[in-house]
């Protein structure tokens, strides 16, 4: 746990009445209860960043220790099961000598909940902004989409069950309909993933799902890290019972391919599993496209045929030259060159250092392109795919030399990650391509060989 977080000093003439807590034997105590209050109450006016930011209060009923917290007018609550809590931790707690936090990593601790990835309150709070920066992210904007999959199903189950599991394949609208299912609930939300969540994101999630209430939780592209869907679709089963109860709604989404691990595929008999259908909305889109050789391009990709109806106006003398034009919007060789780079990392989906690519680039040069604090995140896979394709073919009248090959540019980004990320940056390689592809790319597979020992994942 961490030594820096600030303590919290209270009344002289509260101190002997905390140590009397050291004889308590239950919590659950009437006149306990009335101290405890008490004492929470002047706590929580102190200096505890945690508790104070979140404006906390204490209740406790129905042998149920409840945190109570309101940031930017929503109201989020963790409850704690009095039996989880050891009156030592508490009376540390209450006299200040441990932080909210750490008094939170214990009472985790003895629910068999690891949370000892979360160091401060920062990292605490912002957990709660995961649901904006994600939306931010992958450019959601409600009244731009429009599904037409039968979704009533899917809107029933969340709501009386608590928890969906949907899954497709790339860039079929599975995230937007999630965040526009859980968008609903007029509730805390976030979001989490593993190809872009932190260590303490992640650890946070578990908390909420063991304990939470009040909470609409985003879980996007499990496949990248079977290992980490595994432990959260454990926990989402010994909850589940539970969920409705503490108003918590969980929306999964992944990868078909995520289906082939059989211990997550299992879980499909325990919460409800849909599969995207998104004939009919790819059919709306084609229909708006009137280039015959437009929609041969976007084939039945739903990130480039929405991008086209969108973007492009009709009747095009070069579909594809204009359909790259949308979304490249410079002419400079060296730029060009760099949103090669971007977009073949991008098509794994990973966030990439601004110094790994040669020359900065705007997002009026690339319409995809987010600036994540020091790293680029392009988005959409799929445009990425196209894009890096199309510079590969048309290189020469793009005035680009020569371009470096994509497993020599996975090989150099995973290298220059830190060892955790590298790990992290494997998975997701491996979550969405499979072993046996990956082992394929030689070049990437034998450059990894330091890693041999860490990397003794089996075929799913």
């Amino acid at each position: 746990m961490s030594n820096n977080r600030k303590k919290v000093s209270i009344s002289a003439d509260l101190i002997p009445q905390i140590y009397e807590l050291s004889a308590v034997k239950c919590l659950n105590d009437e006149s306990t209860i009335v101290l405890v209050l008490d004492i929470f109450k002047e706590i929580t006016s102190k200096i505890d960043v945690c508790m104070k930011a979140f404006h906390a209060r204490l209740s406790i009923m129905n042998e149920t220790m409840a945190f109570s917290f309101i940031k930017d007018d929503k109201e989020w609550n963790l409850e704690i099961p009095i039996l989880n809590v050891d009156t030592e931790e508490l009376k540390q707690f209450l006299l200040g000598k441990i932080c909210f936090l750490d008094f939170l990593c214990l009472a985790a601790f003895n629910m068999s909940v690891d949370i000892n990835t979360i160091p401060t309150a920062e990292q605490f709070m912002d957990v709660f902004e995961t649901w904006d920066k994600y939306s931010n992210q992958i450019g959601y904007v409600e009244d731009k989409y429009t599904i037409n999959i039968p979704d009533q199903e899917i809107k029933e189950t969340l709501k009386e069950e608590g928890v969906v599991w949907y899954y497709g394949m790339s860039c079929s609208g599975k995230t937007y309909m999630g965040i526009k299912e859980l968008n609903s609930y007029p509730i805390i939300k976030v979001a989490y993933n593993p190809c872009f969540s932190s260590d303490e994101e992640y650890a946070l999630i578990k908390l909420l799902m063991y304990c939470g209430r009040n909470i609409a939780i985003l879980l996007d592209d499990l496949q990248c890290d079977t290992e980490k869907t595994e432990e959260l679709f454990k926990i989402i089963a010994e909850k589940k019972d539970t969920l409705k109860n503490r108003n918590i709604h969980i929306f999964m989404v992944s990868w078909v391919s995520l289906l082939t691990n059989e211990k997550v595929a299992g879980y499909q008999s325990i919460f409800k599993a849909f599969q995207v259908n998104t004939d009919r909305y790819i059919a709306q889109l084609q229909r708006e496209i009137g280039d015959k050789k437009l929609r041969k391009i976007c084939g039945k990709n739903l990130a480039l045929l929405n991008s086209a109806a969108k973007y492009c106006e009709k009747n095009l003398g070069e579909p594809e030259k204009e359909l790259f034009e949308t979304f490249v919007k410079t002419n400079d060789a060296q730029k060009i060159e760099s949103i090669y780079r971007l977009c073949v990392l991008g098509s794994f989906e990973y966030l990439v250092p601004k110094d790994f690519v040669e020359a900065s680039v705007l997002s009026k040069e690339l319409t995809t392109i987010k600036a994540v604090g020091t790293t680029y995140y392009v988005g959409h896979k799929e445009i990425c795919r196209f894009l890096y394709l199309y510079i590969e073919k048309n290189k020469n009248a793009l005035k680009i030399n020569s371009l470096p090959a994509i497993d020599k540019i996975i090989l150099d980004y995973i290298q220059e990650q830190e060892p955790g990320k590298q790990w992290r940056a494997i998975r997701q390689l491996i979550g969405e391509h499979g072993e046996e592809k990956l082992q394929s790319i030689s070049l990437i597979w034998s450059g990894l060989s330091c890693f041999e020992t860490a990397i003794k994942i089996k075929p799913e």
